[in-house]
């Protein structure tokens, strides 16, 4: 029988840990481990796999190896238990190449996964201290927020059970639910729930939208997963620009949402490519403190035909994660600039846009180029040069030098100043005669160089 019945799309070791409780979690996970309870973890964690993987083929392979390690004791010498499922989970990822097969430690879970064991199919229960923990969590949603220009922000770390999750996120979502572009940070997301995962693309696809298949390992039954209607939701407008940050970290449902988006051309995906676990599965427990996630599923996207697994998510826009949310953010505000009716929103979008651009990738002039800058300025400011780059000084302020941002040749931002750009004017020798101070709302002044 399967212990849980609800299909995951993944899960990591930081999914609703609470802070309070996680010293003694790790605590118990520093305790020592005896060579009999090892045997005992892996005997019960391959029934499990010869009953559940969806690739059984493996199986076969991963045992014989493991058992061969355990019996010429190469476990032994691991005498925490801490220590043990690192390498025994670096074992089984090597010899399966799957990511998602992995042994957890984590006794509050346990007590969660064989609650709903206990309950079978019937109205879901929570461990008391799971609820706590999840509550406390706040169901992984981390920020709804409104950036400048009417772009929506979303950032959540986890895809938990909707059952607990669904008036959070359809809260946050709600919030952001008028804005003219959407950035949805997912560079933390471990995975989860894949209900939650069908419910949060339902605010992007049509209703009755074929996203995948799935195949089990029972029978090879194959399942069609469709957009279904749910009156909670105000789908988001086909025409607000979708956004989707990644990183290495980004695991499973996390992956499944960025990478259904992205072949369905509903989302555009920037950062870095992500972790590569496709296929859901099931949460068994081992012991009172220890649970495998098992993937039971083996998931086809209805558009390409094929899934992330070992690959991970390639994004459109590949850059550092650290450095994905700027960039989505000049990718929204060029797109709107492209769509906006309104004038002057027109300028501010093209404004921030090519600031932030310049943030991310910075335009590179030449030492002996950008020295021509440095220098007195009428109106008391000061250009100087230092370590390759050009510092802003009023020197009457009280502001200090500000680091000078290249933008293109002769025009630069200023840091901090994100309504306030510089324009080095010259003459028809190339000398530097004046700079002018370009602000956001459109007006400008000059000072000459001194």
């Amino acid at each position: 029988m399967k212990s849980f019945k609800k299909a995951l799309i993944g899960i990591t070791m930081s999914l609703l840990i609470l802070t309070s409780s996680y010293n003694s979690i790790a605590q118990k996970r520093d305790r020592a481990i005896t060579t009999e309870e090892q045997k005992a973890i892996i005997d019960k964690a391959f029934v499990l796999l010869n009953a559940n993987y969806i690739f059984p083929n493996k199986v076969n392979i991963m045992e014989k190896d493991i058992y061969k390690k355990l019996s010429a004791g190469a476990y032994a010498k691991f005498t925490s238990v801490e220590d043990f499922l690192k390498n025994i989970n670096a074992d089984i990822e090597k010899l399966s190449n799957d990511r998602h097969v992995e042994i957890y430690h984590d006794p509050i879970r346990v007590k969660q996964i064989d609650a709903e064991a206990k309950n079978g199919d019937s109205k879901p229960v929570y461990d008391p201290r799971f609820l706590q923990r999840a509550k406390y969590e706040n169901f992984m949603v981390r920020k709804a927020e409104r950036l400048e220009g009417n772009v929506g922000y979303l950032k959540f770390n986890a895809f938990v059970d909707p059952e607990l999750s669904k008036p959070t996120l359809t809260a946050a979502m709600h919030f952001i639910s008028n804005s003219s572009a959407l950035i949805i940070d997912l560079r933390q997301n471990g995975g989860g729930d894949s209900r939650a995962l069908s419910f949060l693309l339902n605010y992007f696809l049509p209703d009755s939208t074929l996203v995948s298949q799935r195949r089990s390992r029972m029978n090879n039954e194959i399942t069609n997963m469709y957009i279904t209607k749910d009156p909670a939701i105000k789908k988001i407008e086909k025409d607000v620009p979708v956004y989707l940050l990644t990183s290495k970290r980004t695991s499973s449902a996390a992956e499944a949402f960025a990478y259904t988006l992205q072949a369905f051309k509903r989302g555009v995906v920037v950062g870095d490519t992500t972790n590569g676990e496709a296929n859901a599965g099931y949460l068994f427990s081992l012991n009172n403190e220890m649970y495998m996630m098992i993937p039971a599923f083996e998931s086809t996207n209805a558009i390409t035909k094929t899934n992330w697994q070992g690959k991970g998510v390639v994004p459109d826009i590949k850059l550092a994660a650290d450095k994905a949310h700027l960039m989505a953010q000049a990718k929204a505000y060029e797109q709107l600039a492209l769509t906006t009716e309104v004038a002057e929103n027109k300028t501010m979008y093209e404004w921030m846009a090519t600031g932030l651009v310049a943030e991310v990738q910075p335009f590179v002039i030449n030492e002996n180029d950008i020295k021509i800058f440095a220098g007195n300025y009428a109106d008391n400011l000061k250009i100087s040069f230092a370590d390759g780059k050009l510092f802003y000084e009023r020197t009457s302020g009280t502001n200090g030098k500000r680091k000078m941002i290249p933008i293109k040749e002769n025009l630069f931002g200023v840091e901090g100043y994100p309504f306030f750009r510089v324009h080095f004017v010259k003459n028809s020798k190339g000398q530097v005669t004046s700079l002018q101070g370009l602000y956001d709302d459109g007006k400008n002044d000059e000072s000459k160089k001194l």
